[in-house]
């Protein structure tokens, strides 16, 4: 009698085991949080604060970040603001080059020329008023008539083919200006707007 209680009591406390491990089991609940301490759950927590405070300086820097190239284009635009500015701040500063002056145009006269060689029969060969620059002489204007002559600014011997010595021994050619003959060579004397300057032919020279 007295052997065969303990072994009743034994079963029934192995049953009651079993049926609060089936409830366990049935409720999903972990065995091994029955048997973890106090000391290890706030390590846990601790270890999932700190991914979010790790995420937490991710968005720190991202939002630095972002705002450094924010500020970039700024920075650029104002760069080129500036040198746009000091551009056409030295544009401005630039004075004109002077433009240069005309050169001076020649003063030019109106002289009348005769080159006349009827005394040797052979009629004008020359009667035309002509356009000399100021300062021409009497030589300068024999050479404006076009004609062919033979001789230098110190003495002419021929115009036009008619030369000196063909009407005789003192024949030749002369000048006057205004009426004058000047005793001068022709290259020598300067003629004046207006002036009439006459080549004529001698036969004689004495009948100049």
């Amino acid at each position: 009698m007295t052997t065969g209680a303990p072994k009743r009591l034994m079963r029934g406390f192995l049953a009651c085991l079993m049926v609060l491990l089936c409830s366990f089991g049935l409720c999903g609940c972990d065995f091994g949080d029955l048997f973890k301490t106090t000391k290890d759950k706030p390590a846990a927590q601790t270890e999932q604060v700190a991914p979010a405070e790790g995420e937490g300086a991710q968005e720190g820097e991202e939002a630095k970040s972002s705002e450094s190239e924010s500020a970039k284009p700024a920075s650029s635009e104002s760069g080129s603001s500036s040198s746009s500015q000091s551009a056409s701040s030295g544009e401005a500063s630039s004075d004109p080059e002077p433009e240069p002056e005309p050169e001076p145009e020649d003063a030019t006269i109106s002289i009348h020329v005769l080159v006349d060689a009827s005394n040797a029969g052979r009629g004008y060969f020359f009667d035309a008023t002509v356009e000399l620059n100021e300062g021409a002489t009497v030589y300068d204007a024999l050479i404006a008539t076009g004609l062919s002559f033979g001789g230098n600014s110190e003495y002419v011997r021929s115009i036009n083919g008619l030369a000196e010595f063909d009407a005789g021994k003192t024949s030749g050619w002369m000048y006057s200006v205004n009426g004058n003959v000047p005793m001068t060579p022709c290259g020598g004397y300067t003629l004046s707007a207006g002036d009439n300057v006459r080549w004529y032919y001698v036969t004689n020279y004495g009948d100049m």
